[in-house]
Parts: structure tokens; sequence; C-alpha cells
């Protein structure tokens, strides 16, 4: 039956790799990316850019936040 569930696999943990800034491409190349990971390690979350430069940034914060909780996981 196709709507049954192979408990064998959904019951896996996946495993968790290292985040890296290319997961994040093409935002990972612009400045406001480094920004967004400095303002995370630093506390700050007020994204203060607009358009595009704001996307960049809110990776970056988003990329620190998964590289502290690749860390202590």
């Amino acid at each position: 039956m196709t709507d049954r569930i192979n408990f064998s696999s959904a019951g896996a943990v996946r495993k968790q790799t290292r985040p890296q800034p290319t997961d994040y491409a093409p935002y990972h190349t612009f400045p406001e990316f480094d920004d967004g990971i400095t303002a995370y390690m630093e506390g700050r979350h007020d994204n203060p850019h607009d358009g595009v430069a704001a996307q960049a940034w809110d990776r970056g914060s988003e990329y620190a936040m998964r590289v502290v909780r690749f860390s202590q996981s």
C-alpha cells in the first residue's frame, strides 16, 4: 500500500552536518551577510537594512544561529 508509513525510516534521526555559508548562496557573498553574523553574535536582532541587503543580513544571522546550535549539539 502506498499510504503506509515505513516506520523503520520514519524514526531515523537525520545526521546533522555543520552549516556552511554557501548554504545561503548567493547571499553569503554580500557584506551584509557578515554584518548579520556579527549582529547575532553580539545579541543584536534588529535588521537595519532594506531589500536584498536585508535578506543577506537575515541569512547571515540565521547562519550564525545554526552554527551555534550545531556546536552545542
